[in-house]
């Protein structure tokens, strides 16, 4: 077994860098576990050993509790560093001394070290020092808030007001390491503090990393080029997407410039010049609007200058009011805030257009009088009480069928006279906040509108006389992707047979028109953008590549979809860069922010993103984090955090 374990010497050195309260300890035991579970399962020899380093600080108290049960501590206190420590660094006043040898004897008795490394210059010496051999991760659970650590402190009932300052103002200067070396980990370990209960996601990413260095996924030689990248970025909702696109184009069009993508959808309010849509804002509306933004602005120039010219003996007094015109302009809404807006009111109106059917018709069809009970069928009776209204609200339905099956007629006409409280499940107060897709759902549904109700050619109905209002064709729309996705399906479905669906695809490459597409779904709406011209059959030239090269621009993609990496690194010569847009998102957030009815969704889709980046951790070779901050008040804020971050990128890679 000695002699198998030393021929197959897979041993690198692993560093953890993180705040207290990141869960470096759990991920260490989950390494820990790794050991056996990766032989017994698949023969692969891995030898984890903990390292700790020598310091000048004392024991915490939970060390020394954690000594005393006979556990290995990530820290020996002494009090002056060993000699033979030639890896060092300085935290809060207190030293942090490691042995190089000591490391390089483990690496070659196969051993994977594991240091816990919370200061960069030492990651960055180990990895001059063991260039091909140090697996540099960053552990980030949520953004330091001081509430958070007097809260474990209480709780734990062990660590002093001085401490847990210490602690506190350690990881917040640890967050801001990781946003001014964000290049320098190769790997983020994401250890949500909001989670459903259902994956241990930070078990998920450790086992997944340490498996793709084992198997050469992941490359710890992988030496920079300095060329243009294609980046391309994935992540759920208000994870940041729409801020880096934005920052890309406002400020960062010296270094990057995004990818345009065509999509069969209708333009929306977020949508910037690099959505294509096929549907845009009708042009006569937006001039409509136009007229009345400078209408109103025109009238209320006069007003401004009378304000200025009675200040403008005052300096002070000038410049306050200048403030406040300024800030009164900026409220006046432009035509296609106006249009926007005009979009609002009439999906409300058609809202409640929807409700009052709803009521109305519901209401008639769950008139007991009208359901002539009596002469209905057994089969029908039982459909009936099936029904919302027409049993006690809590009861389970088919098991009261399982335990009663000496029902007859007349037990059920009893049953629904006795039970039936309809007006409870139609009152308004429960569809009042439901948006549009949510009133179609209930109306489609038995009981909820009148026989003769043809509700396909109704929502259709309601859909053309929304888009003859307010959108017109895109004439920039140069592809017809519904064309496309429905000539080509047998092929589609060749492409994306294999694809693990709502995680890596459906995407797929496809030839259109002298060009070559890269196309995906994403919740029913098909997206595309061009890659390459096609010179004739058999040579095709990938454009976008060249143009990155003889620009020396990066370019930047906005695409969740992990299938779509793949199909890019074909055409861009594998200079792709995959980021993990990422946002710390909490119930307590959520519910703050999010619109009754919404709440649910968001926390489906974070858990949806967070569990495919556990599953290819792998495919992801930066994460940037967008979240709350107490930093905001030294930094600028969220969005000025999460610019540094992409820009900092763009420069490593330039």
């Amino acid at each position: 077994m000695n002699a198998q374990m030393k021929s197959q010497n897979n041993a690198f050195i692993i560093t953890l860098t993180g705040p207290s309260m990141s869960g470096k300890s759990y991920v260490i035991d989950r390494i820990m576990e790794l050991e056996e579970k990766l032989y017994s399962k698949k023969k692969i020899i891995f030898h984890p050993i903990k390292i700790s380093k020598y310091t000048t600080r004392s024991y915490r108290i939970e060390e020394i509790e954690n000594m005393l049960k006979g556990k290995t501590v990530d820290v020996k206190s002494c009090d002056i560093i060993p000699y033979y420590c030639d890896l060092r660094y300085q935290t809060y006043g207190k030293q942090y001394g490691l042995s190089s040898k000591s490391i390089r004897d483990n690496l070659q008795c196969g051993n994977s070290p594991i240091i816990i490394i919370n200061d960069v210059r030492v990651v960055e010496e180990l990895k001059k020092c063991f260039p091909k051999s140090v697996l540099a991760l960053f552990l980030f659970r949520e953004i330091p808030k001081l509430s958070s650590y007097e809260k474990i402190a209480s709780e734990r009932g062990n660590s002093s007001v001085n401490e847990t300052m210490d602690r506190f103002n350690k990881a917040t200067a640890i967050y801001r390491t990781y946003i001014e070396n964000i290049a320098l980990f190769d790997r983020v370990i994401l250890n949500p503090s909001r989670s459903n209960n259902l994956y241990d996601y930070a078990q998920i990413q450790i086992e997944n990393v340490i498996l793709g260095v084992l198997n050469g996924k992941i490359k710890l030689d992988a030496k920079k080029k300095n060329e243009p990248k294609l980046f391309i970025i994935s992540g759920n909702a208000a994870s940041g997407k729409d801020e880096i696109i934005q920052a890309v184009n406002e400020m960062g069009k010296l270094q990057a410039h995004i990818i345009p993508k065509y999509t069969s959808r209708m333009q929306d309010e977020t949508d910037r010049d690099e959505m294509i849509c096929q549907y845009i804002p009708k042009k006569e509306l937006l001039d409509k609007y136009k007229i009345e933004y400078m209408q109103e602005l025109k009238e209320k120039e006069y007003d401004f200058k009378l304000r200025e010219d009675e200040a403008a003996g005052d300096a002070d007094k000038l410049v306050k009011v200048r403030a406040e015109i300024l800030e009164e302009k900026r409220k006046i809404k432009n035509e296609f805030q106006r249009f926007w807006y005009a979009v609002m009111e009439y999906k409300k109106a058609q809202c409640e257009y929807l409700r009052k059917h709803i009521l109305n018709e519901a209401s008639t069809r769950h008139q007991l009088s009208s359901l002539d009970l009596f002469n209905k069928s057994y089969e029908e009776l039982c459909d009936i009480y099936r029904m919302d209204g027409y049993h006690k609200r809590g009861i389970n339905i088919e098991q009261f069928f399982l335990d009663n099956p000496n029902l007859n007629e007349q037990d059920l006409v009893n049953l629904i006279s006795d039970e039936a409280e309809p007006e409870v499940d139609l009152c308004y107060d429960k569809i009042k906040n439901l948006k549009e897709k949510e009133l179609w759902k209930l109306y489609e549904k038995e009981g909820y509108h009148s026989d003769n109700v043809n509700i396909a050619s109704l929502k259709e109905d309601f859909s053309q006389k929304f888009m003859d209002k307010f959108y017109m064709k895109n004439p920039k729309y140069i592809i017809d992707l519904e064309k496309i996705h429905k000539e080509q399906q047998q092929y589609i479905k060749r492409k994306i047979k294999n694809q693990d669906m709502g995680m890596t695809g459906p995407a797929y490459y496809i030839d259109y028109e002298n060009k070559g597409w890269v196309m995906y779904e994403n919740n029913q709406t098909l997206y595309a953008f061009d890659v390459c011209e096609i010179i004739d059959k058999k040579l095709t030239k990938p454009f976008r590549y060249y143009i990155m090269k003889e620009e020396d621009k990066h370019c930047v993609l906005v695409a969740s979809l992990i299938g779509i990496f793949s199909i890019c690194k074909k055409w861009f010569k594998n200079h792709v860069v995959t980021v993990f847009a990422y946002s710390e998102i909490s119930s307590e957030e959520f519910e703050k922010n999010s619109k009754a009815g919404t709440v649910d969704k968001k926390m489906a889709s974070f858990e949806k993103e967070i569990y495919k980046y556990s599953k290819y951790i792998v495919d992801y070779d930066h994460v940037t984090i967008y979240a709350e901050s107490e930093l905001e008040r030294k930094s600028g804020g969220r969005t000025e955090e999460l610019i540094d971050q992409i820009f900092r990128l763009f420069r490593y890679y330039s």
